[in-house]
């Protein structure tokens, strides 16, 4: 394996040579989830965790950049000795003092308690969940990457069964659909281990989703994290889609079309307004890499948790209505002189999100 040394952020890091990464490489980096972890130094610096857990740290990037940059203690773990031997030499190569260890997940994280804790695992975030809430201490911070999009978006819905135990449907919101069964599952997993859940930032970006949360074990926070765990039906036939309640749900919309089930769903907000603009004075006053990437990102995430509905996709929606598509700002202007709350999504350059009850017929307007 060749290596060359690279600076990202602020930190010199010595990383395989550049390459598509797969499960055959003894240790990868990625340089396309730069975005990533610019956005987790610019959170730890926010949240500002006593100790900041990498523990799945791969060449140690992550961490690393979190130590040099953020200014905080930091424990890195990889069960490959080849990526503990990298994460050692960038520790060194950037002078500093962090805890290194070459373990087992479960073995590392046995008996321990950390106030924050990042999973980045090659694929589902799904097998060490558990083992992460067992080790989270009340009120810290979980940081969760999920690559395996084509099992959470529907491509693959056995597969999505079988990892997450949630059923998924190819939408035409597939990753905001993805995305939420992927919050769903973490939240259902903090309820099993005591916690409700505070999702703090979340997105879906290129060919992952991201979150990061608060586990609380308050009884308030965990009766909301329970309410908000529910399944979202959806009508192919004219875009309809709600969040419903398992005991509530129907076989067919009003319009005479069936009805598909999606979930269990997080229907909840998948960021906080505090945070979303404390990340934003942050990349907007500072130097990462994917400034100019992430600070659009957040003023999109941060609009969109007023509308809980899915987003619509224009051009889908006009197909259906045999209209010539109009301009999404010509759209967002017709829904908001109708009375509705309107947005642009992250998700999709034709996304809109609206509280619109009825989308075929607002757009006919």
């Amino acid at each position: 394996m060749q290596y060359e040394k690279i600076l990202e952020g602020g930190t010199k890091l010595i990383v395989p040579k550049s390459g598509a990464p797969s499960k055959k490489d003894e240790v990868f980096y990625n340089p396309h989830m730069e975005l990533n972890r610019d956005i987790s130094v610019a959170l730890v610096k926010i949240l500002n965790p006593e100790v900041f857990c990498d523990l799945m740290a791969g060449t140690g990037a992550r961490g690393i950049r979190v130590a040099n940059e953020a200014d905080v203690k930091v424990v890195l773990n990889d069960a490959n000795p080849t990526a503990v031997k990298m994460i050692r030499e960038n520790a060194l190569l950037n002078n500093l003092d962090v805890d290194v260890e070459n373990l087992n997940h479960r073995v590392f994280l046995a008996g321990r308690k950390f106030d924050y804790i990042d999973l980045d695992p090659f694929g589902p975030p799904v097998e060490y969940a558990g083992s992460v809430f067992q080790s989270i201490t009340q009120n810290g911070f979980i940081g969760v990457t999920a690559t395996d999009t084509s099992a959470l978006c529907g491509t693959y819905p056995k597969a999505c069964l079988r990892k997450y135990g949630a059923t998924s449907v190819r939408t035409d919101y597939y990753d905001e659909l993805g995305l939420r069964i992927l919050l769903g599952f973490l939240a259902s997993t903090g309820l099993r281990h005591g916690f409700g859940v505070e999702f703090l930032f979340s997105h879906s970006t290129r060919h992952y989703f991201r979150t990061y949360l608060r586990a609380c074990g308050k009884s308030k926070n965990i009766r909301e994290t329970s309410e908000n765990i529910t399944y979202l039906q959806h009508c192919f036939k004219c875009l309809w889609r709600r969040y419903r309640k398992l005991g509530d749900l129907k076989e067919n919309c009003d319009c005479g079309g069936e009805l598909k089930t999606a979930g269990p769903v997080w229907r909840g907000r998948y960021a906080d307004d505090e945070v979303c603009k404390k990340l934003h004075d942050e990349f907007f006053t500072s130097s990462y890499g994917s400034r100019r990437e992430a600070v659009g990102l957040i003023e999109k995430v941060s609009q969109e948790q007023a509308i809980i509905l899915p987003y619509y996709n224009l051009h889908k929606a006009f197909k259906k209505l045999r209209m010539n598509p109009l301009k999404t700002k010509t759209v967002l202007e017709s829904l908001e002189t109708q009375g509705f709350k309107s947005c642009e999504t992250h998700f999709q350059p034709l996304g809109v999100k609206t509280d619109a009850p009825n989308i075929m017929e607002a757009l006919r307007k």
